[in-house]
């Protein structure tokens, strides 16, 4: 651009990281920032409640080592793995009919 300068530049560049994190909600940005959530957290980031990711912890649905690891005695889940877990179900879902007790019609078991 025509007297552009470096000043112009760095403004904004600030303009657009502030834009972002205006736009974005809080817990969003904690996401992105940390690698590994505790319980609350991660019930804050995806529509399951803390009882529901204790539930699934105790019915091997999230599983220790490859989903949360325990620090101590608290769980810490790691965010990645919890994405792909997210992902892949949906797309389980959508090859087919889930059915009562586990598996799907026409997809994957």
């Amino acid at each position: 651009m025509i007297g552009f300068d470096d000043r112009q530049a760095r403004l904004c560049a600030l303009f657009n990281t502030l834009s972002l994190l205006y736009v974005m909600a809080p817990d969003q940005i904690a996401a992105q920032l940390k690698p590994y959530v505790s319980i609350r957290e991660l019930s804050s980031l995806t529509p399951w409640t803390e009882q529901a990711i204790r539930t699934m912890m105790a019915k091997r649905i999230l599983r220790e080592g490859e989903h949360f690891f325990h620090v101590g005695r608290r769980p810490v889940f790691k965010w990645e793995a919890i994405v792909r877990f997210i992902e892949r179900r949906d797309a389980h879902f959508a090859s087919g009919i889930p059915l009562h007790r586990g598996g799907f019609l026409n997809g994957a078991s």
